[in-house]
C-alpha cells in the first residue's frame, strides 16, 4: 500500500468515529424527543415508568455467609420529567463523545506521524507496544532537538509537529474564527483539557479549570458550552445542545485533517478522499 492510501485508510478509521457522533446526537437526540412527545400524548396521566434500585454484597475474607445489602432509596422516572432526564442523558453522551473524538485524533495523529516521520517502526494496529514506541521515538527527537518534554494535554506531539512543518507551526498562530481571539493552538489545549476534565475530574469545572480554559479559548468556551452564573461557581461541563456540540466536534475535524496534510505536505485533502464541496 502506497503512503497516500494509508494515510487515507488511517482519516477513514478517525471518520467512522466522527460519523457515529453525528447518529448519536443528531438522529438520536431528535429521534427520542419525538418519540417523548408522542408517548406523551398517548400517555396523559403521570406516573412512573421506570424505578431503579441500589444494591451490594458483603463478601466477607473467608468467603462465608455473603448477604445482599440494598439501600432504601431509588430512583425514579416519571412521564412528565422525560424530556430532562432525556436532555441529562445527552449531556453525558456529549461529555464522554469528546474523550472518544479526542483519542480518535490522538490515534489518527500517532499513525501518521509514524506513517511519514518513522517508517522503520511497526505501525501501532491496536498494539499499545507499538504505539508506545512512538512515543518514545518523538521525545527522543525533542531530547535531541534540545526540546523540552511536555506530556501535559499532548503537548509534545504538537511541539513535535512543529518542529517538522513550519507551515504547521503557522496554521497553529492562525485564528479558528475571524471573530475570536482563540487559535488553533489554544483550541488543541482547550480540546484536551476538557478531555482532561472528563477523564480525570468527574465532569466537574472548577474556578481554576475555568480560568485555564479562558486563558486559551475563552470565546470558543463561551459559544459551545453554559457558563456558570457566577465566575466562583462550580459547575458540570455541559454543551449548550447538540447543534453546538457538533460544530465544537466540527472545528476538532478541521484540526486534525489539517494537521495530517501539513505532515504530507499536501495543499488540499484530495489524498484522503475529501474534494471541494
Amino acid at each position: 500500500m502506497t503512503q497516500h492510501l494509508t494515510y487515507k485508510t488511517y482519516f477513514e478509521e478517525y471518520l467512522k468515529t466522527a460519523f457515529q457522533l453525528e447518529v448519536d446526537l443528531r438522529f438520536w437526540k431528535h429521534f427520542l424527543s419525538t418519540s417523548i412527545k408522542n408517548y406523551q400524548l398517548e400517555n396523559p396521566e403521570n406516573r412512573w415508568i421506570n424505578e431503579a434500585g441500589f444494591s451490594l454484597y458483603n463478601l466477607r475474607p473467608d468467603g462465608q455467609n455473603t448477604w445482599l445489602h440494598v439501600s432504601s432509596n431509588t430512583s425514579t422516572i416519571e412521564i412528565k420529567d422525560l424530556e430532562k432526564h432525556s436532555d441529562d442523558f445527552f449531556i453525558w453522551v456529549m461529555n464522554l463523545s469528546i474523550v472518544r473524538v479526542y483519542n480518535a485524533a490522538e490515534l489518527f495523529l500517532l499513525n501518521v506521524i509514524q506513517l511519514k516521520y518513522f517508517p522503520n517502526l511497526k505501525p501501532i494496529d491496536n498494539n499499545k507496544k507499538n504505539a508506545n514506541k512512538i512515543i518514545t521515538e518523538i521525545k527522543n527527537h525533542l531530547v535531541t532537538a534540545g526540546k523540552s518534554i511536555d506530556t501535559t494535554n499532548n503537548r509534545y506531539i504538537i511541539e513535535f509537529l512543529k518542529e517538522q512543518s513550519s507551515d504547521f507551526e503557522s496554521f497553529l498562530d492562525l485564528k479558528v474564527n475571524i471573530d475570536w481571539t482563540t487559535t488553533w493552538n489554544g483550541f488543541y489545549e482547550f480540546f484536551s483539557i476538557l478531555r482532561n476534565i472528563i477523564t480525570h475530574h468527574a465532569m466537574t469545572i472548577t474556578p481554576d479549570i475555568r480560568n485555564n480554559i479562558n486563558s486559551v479559548a475563552k470565546d470558543a468556551f463561551k459559544h459551545y458550552f453554559i457558563q456558570p452564573s457566577k465566575t466562583t461557581d462550580v459547575d458540570i461541563l455541559k454543551a449548550k445542545n447538540e447543534h453546538e456540540f457538533l460544530f465544537f466536534v466540527s472545528h476538532v475535524n478541521d484540526f486534525v485533517a489539517n494537521a495530517v496534510k501539513f505532515i504530507a505536505a499536501e495543499i488540499d485533502f484530495k489524498f484522503i478522499g475529501l474534494y471541494k464541496a
